[in-house]
């Protein structure tokens, strides 16, 4: 089972029905692609989100040579290939609109950044796999075996609808989403600030703090008596 938490100031009914998803979202098979970007592949990515697009050009680096006539280093008009040190450097320092990720945490701590609402998602073995000693490389259909940061695992669900990187680090691992996350697994939250008025939506909290996010049903409708005879 991955257990993972986020921070959010959006309420719970928001989240119930939109799910988490990047500012620049990605699709699976987008997803895919960026990933194969950042294994050294030379591929043209024509996301549809031009800004995420244009954050990865940023990243790259170019090959210089040195030019005698000149004395100085030259640019070759060629790149380095980028790879997984790149994007796992990009997640932890980019907190702004052109990300095209969803950053989560093992701890409900959220890194000490939390506000508004915790929200716990939870993905058994069928629909989240943990991190595995493979090849990322492989794993992605990239030939190439990517030997750096091994750090950085991938986690990739059997049904092939949701891709997350596991970076670890000494303040612990960030999981980091490259696909949407459903409303189907984030299954509790926890509000920052107590909110009695939660109370009448969601029932009573467990013992810790945490709602189910699933809303009480609505009263059954009265039904209506057009068309019944009239009491007499």
């Amino acid at each position: 089972m991955l257990e993972v938490f986020r921070a959010d100031t959006r309420k719970p009914d928001v989240i119930s029905n939109q799910g988490f998803e990047a500012w620049q979202p990605l699709s699976f098979s987008e997803a895919m692609n960026v990933l194969k970007k950042f294994c050294g592949e030379d591929l043209s990515l024509n996301l549809k989100s031009k800004r995420a697009e244009r954050l990865i050009d940023s990243l790259k680096t170019p090959i210089m040579r040195y030019d005698k006539s000149s004395r100085r280093q030259l640019p070759t008009g060629q790149y380095m290939k980028l790879n997984k040190n790149d994007l796992s450097r990009l997640i932890k320092s980019q907190k702004t609109r052109d990300s095209f990720w969803i950053s989560t945490d093992e701890s409900e701590a959220c890194g000490g950044q939390a506000n508004g609402y915790i929200y716990r998602m939870v993905f058994d073995t069928a629909s989240m796999k943990l991190p595995g000693v493979s090849s990322f490389s492989s794993k992605i259909g990239v030939l190439q075996h990517e030997k750096m940061s091994s750090w950085v695992r991938l986690l990739i669900d059997a049904s092939h609808k949701i891709i997350a990187l596991n970076i670890s680090g000494s303040a612990g691992a960030e999981i980091s989403f490259l696909t949407r996350i459903p409303q189907l697994y984030i299954k509790q939250f926890k509000p920052l600030v107590p909110d009695l008025n939660l109370h009448r939506k969601y029932g009573a909290p467990d013992r810790e703090g945490w709602y189910a996010l699933v809303s009480r049903s609505a009263p059954p409708p009265v039904p209506s008596r057009v068309g019944r005879p009239k009491f007499k």
